[in-house]
């Protein structure tokens, strides 16, 4: 009997060694126009099954829609891929795809239960969570990060988050996806380096002080950030992928510490300094990156050195007036000042998301400040009354941020509150050449 089981194990050996010694299979970043191998999605909710072939979906196109519980931008565009998910329903699957080891099902749940009660927005998409070996087909650095599949199998794009639109999607259904922009990820790149020293972003030399301006350079991001000695003197101040606004915002700090509506361009290429949203195409044609590395200086040193950089680049600068204008001026009725604070504690939560949007115990200057940027009074000033002084509580009704002119009025009106036109004379920032 020992002898038999000595030569069953002497037949199996070869094929156990075989086994063993088989290689690996090499895995490699999907290209656009390559096909799929065979993935599994695995730690699979809110689907059928726990695990799915990709292959397995053919006939449907598919979008992985890679996230974290840490990126706010890949939250912020779930009700998005909802909303997509139902439009293009028995043509599309969508699933949001997490690489991250940090977000198990432990993590992942409770946080979607709490976005849930405050949002009243449930994630009903497909998610799987722990996909670290799905990652080296599909390298990224940014997030959101989208990898569009076509029905046959093939990865037909790679994109951020601001070209997943209908119209897109519609396109991409028909094989056009020739206006579809791809998303380039500058994997090497690190963001706590300069610019183009020692191939960081490009090539560059060695140097003792560097001022560096360019256009929008796809696959950085969108990052800032400035570095100190251990006294706290400045020798780096990096602004990368920024509006142009943005960068005068820092280097004339003072002078710009007004709302949008209180901005007055005179530059002869005032378009340039447009303030746009960031899912506008000024992100691609009025974005800049700066990179500065100085000797140790201040932080008024360094304001001085960007305003030099911009001048010689733009040569506009900017400076404040005194100036008449009209202007929404906030007042209190003198019989129905309803909206007095009953004095429980200051709260405020104005978020997109959020179900009730609302100020408690708040002064009125903190209206005026969300006022300042509501689409219909964003062409002009929001100011309170000089004798107002007392503090308020508000309910805001839902669709706040859309409402006419017309509507907000009526709306404070109930609260207790006048919205006036008058000319005031009051403080703007002026950019001009």
């Amino acid at each position: 009997m020992q002898k038999l089981k000595y030569c069953l194990l002497a037949l199996l050996w070869p094929v156990m060694n075989g086994l063993a010694q088989t290689p690996p299979q090499q895995i490699h970043a999907i290209s656009i126009g390559e096909k799929l191998p065979d993935i599994v999605l695995t730690n699979l909710y809110n689907y059928p099954s726990s695990s799915v072939h990709l292959s397995s979906l053919k006939g449907k196109m598919v979008i992985l829609d890679f996230w974290s519980t840490w990126c706010g931008s890949c939250i912020e565009a779930f009700p998005k891929m909802h909303h997509l998910q139902k439009e293009f329903d028995g043509e599309l699957q969508v699933f949001l795809v997490n690489t991250f080891a940090g977000d198990s099902i432990q993590k992942v749940k409770p946080f979607f239960q709490r976005r849930s009660a405050g949002t009243g927005e449930k994630i009903t998409l497909p998610y799987s969570l722990l996909q670290m070996p799905v990652s080296p087909y599909f390298p990224y650095r940014f997030i959101p990060h989208y990898v569009w599949i076509d029905k046959s199998g093939k990865v037909i794009a790679i994109t951020s988050q601001f070209e997943v639109t209908s119209a897109n999607i519609r396109s991409a259904l028909t094989g056009n996806t020739t206006g579809i922009r791809t998303k380039k990820d500058m994997l090497d790149f690190d963001n706590s380096k300069p610019l183009f020293v020692k191939g960081n972003g490009g090539n560059g030399d060695e140097f003792v002080y560097r001022s560096v301006f360019t256009n929008y350079i796809e696959g950085l991001g969108n990052v800032g950030g400035i570095e100190r000695t251990k006294d706290g003197r400045i020798t780096r101040l990096y602004q990368v992928n920024i509006s142009l606004l943005d960068l005068l915002r820092t280097a004339y700090p003072g002078k710009l510490e007004l709302p949008a509506n209180r901005i007055i361009q005179e530059a002869k290429e005032a378009n340039k300094f447009r303030y746009g949203s960031t899912e506008d195409t000024l992100l691609y044609t009025n974005a800049c990156c700066y990179d500065l590395t100085v000797p140790p200086a201040t932080m008024k040193e360094v304001e001085l050195f960007m305003q030099q950089d911009i001048f010689r680049i733009f040569h506009i600068r900017v400076k404040n007036e005194e100036r008449s204008m009209p202007c929404l001026i906030i007042k209190l009725a003198e019989n129905n000042a309803s909206c007095l604070t009953k004095g429980k504690r200051q709260e405020i939560d104005i978020a997109k998301s959020s179900l009730r949007k609302y100020l408690q115990n708040q002064p009125l200057t903190i209206l005026a400040e969300i006022l300042n940027n509501h689409v219909a009074t964003q062409q002009m000033p929001v100011i309170v009354s000089d004798d107002v002084r007392q503090h308020i509580d508000l309910d805001f009704p839902p669709g706040f941020d859309t409402m006419s002119i017309e509507t907000l009025r009526t709306f404070l009106i109930n609260a207790g509150l006048l919205l006036a036109q008058e000319d005031r004379k009051i403080t703007v920032a002026i950019i001009t050449d």
